[in-house]
């Protein structure tokens, strides 16, 4: 991402923080925790767990899919070029699938101590 970019985020996110913080800050300053712990455990409940469907108080235009979409939009540079392979790397390269690393960690035995050799490709 740009500097540009990267700030404009941050900013976004800072605003979302402080939003939470104020919103919470209000359903919570009128509730006494010394006299009513019911209550106060009800609330800290419905900050933990969410508060369901009910969206009234939510603003409509902040969704998950228009951050996504921002943020999208932000971290994607058009400029971008794969760099390239250094001398160093031996060609053609052997890559290891996802299946055969869950091949090689599906055979273990689960009392396996010290280091453990795997077969590749076996």
């Amino acid at each position: 991402m740009r500097a540009r970019h990267v700030e404009e985020a941050g900013a976004i996110a800072e605003q979302v923080r402080r939003a939470i913080i104020r919103r919470n800050m209000m359903q919570l300053r009128h509730i006494n925790t010394r006299q009513c712990a019911k209550e106060a455990s009800a609330k800290v409940r419905q900050f933990t767990k969410g508060q369901g469907k009910d969206s009234s108080q939510t603003n409509p235009g902040l969704t998950a899919h228009a951050l996504n979409s921002h943020y999208a939009a932000v971290s994607s540079d058009s400029r971008y070029r794969v760099p390239p392979a250094k001398h160093t790397v031996s060609l053609p390269c052997q890559h290891v699938t996802e299946m055969e690393v869950f091949r090689m960690l599906d055979c273990l035995k689960p009392t396996t101590t010290g280091l453990i050799r795997f077969q590749h490709g076996s």
